[in-house]
């Protein structure tokens, strides 16, 4: 009985392991050092004066192990267990104006000067997470959008944002509504 009991016991454990995997490896970085390293960075290699100020966004980029199955519904268990997270790079930084425009994008020790940002209403993104204030943002590299795909984590919710194909409003939905998680990291459009 005491076998079966321990049995059970380490199976649970697992399936959580699993499930926050992801969350764990994410935990060890300090969101907080990597933003102001990417701002020192920024206002260096930009040429940004030191009394302007300009905010940074971390985010991870992650990619589905394998694919969710057809009309089934997910929960944020569910996803946490599909998504891995990139081993070359882990994460970016958004640079950011007052205004929420995009400046550039920080991989590392690289600053990349961003010159689309107004056209492509990115600053739509800013303002939702700013606004939201995620524990963990996820950009997902395997999504259908014509436009980025993001996940926020937020007290144990993660919601779905992207950008509409003709940029004009941002769609953020909780992914507790979704009926359908194939969509969200397949090659079709979802409809």
């Amino acid at each position: 009985m005491k076998k079966i009991f321990f049995i059970i016991l380490l199976f649970c454990y697992a399936v959580e392991g699993i499930s926050q995997n992801i969350l764990s490896k994410v935990a060890k970085y300090d969101l907080k050092k990597i933003e102001q390293k990417a701002i020192e960075s920024s206002k260096k290699k930009l040429g940004i004066s030191k009394g302007t100020t300009i905010g940074a966004l971390a985010y991870f980029i992650v990619f589905f192990q394998y694919q969710t199955e057809k009309n089934k519904e997910c929960s944020s268990t569910d996803l946490l267990e599909h998504l891995s997270l990139s081993r070359n790079k882990p994460f970016k930084c958004y640079i950011y104006d007052e205004e929420n425009c995009i400046l550039a994008t920080t991989e590392k020790d690289r600053v990349l000067k961003n010159f689309n940002s107004v056209y492509y209403k990115e600053y739509l993104y800013i303002d939702f997470f700013t606004y939201l204030k995620p524990e963990y943002i996820f950009y997902n590299i395997d999504s259908p959008t014509i436009n980025p795909m993001y996940f926020c984590y937020k007290d144990s919710e993660i919601f779905v944002i992207y950008l509409s194909d003709d940029n004009e409003k941002l769609i953020s939905t909780p992914l507790s509504e979704i009926k359908d998680c194939s969509w969200l990291n397949s090659s079709e459009k979802f409809e």
